[in-house]
């Protein structure tokens, strides 16, 4: 590894009005005010690792941004229910993700996302663990002498297939 930790990111979106942008992402997509500037030409939400910066601008150009959440059908629901136009419906992605896509007041398309565990895909952590197990119990119920030609065989032509998110 190169010790670099990529830690977020936060996009910046431009608005005609910091005050109702910010109140639509507050009351319906669900973030929390952070910081506005009194001037109302600044302010930042967040809510857990997700962060949005929204700035003043007198002729925003459209933009798009996705939205990783746990809880995408009340989400989806509760954008519905709030006449919040869904350009693209509630929809199981093939590489695992159910998501939809919304369009904000200044027509920023934001797409809200919920990674679903998918038979036969599961996370580098869990096949990893899966892993680490099978071979302990593995090692634990062979004769010392065999664990050792075990491991050179099952590390031979080893490749990594995890998921590629």
């Amino acid at each position: 590894m190169d010790g670099i930790e990529y830690l977020a990111m936060r996009p910046n979106l431009a608005v005609r009005d910091v005050a109702v942008s910010v109140a639509f992402y507050r009351d319906v997509v669900g973030l929390e005010l952070e910081h506005a500037f009194d001037d109302g030409s600044f302010a930042i939400l967040r809510r857990g690792g997700a962060e949005l910066a929204l700035v003043h601008a007198d002729s925003p150009e459209p933009q798009g941004a996705y939205l990783y959440v746990t809880g995408v059908k009340t989400l989806h629901a509760r954008c519905a229910e709030r006449g919040v136009p869904i350009v693209a419906p509630l929809n199981m992605e093939p590489w695992g993700l159910l998501d939809f896509v919304i369009e904000d007041p200044d027509g920023h398309r934001i797409a809200i996302g919920e990674r679903q565990h998918v038979a036969g895909q599961e996370s580098r952590e869990e096949a990893a663990q899966a892993a680490a197990e099978f071979r302990e119990a593995l090692d634990s119920r062979l004769p010392t002498d065999s664990t050792a030609m075990i491991r050179e065989d099952r590390d031979f032509g080893h490749r990594d297939d995890s998921s590629k998110w």
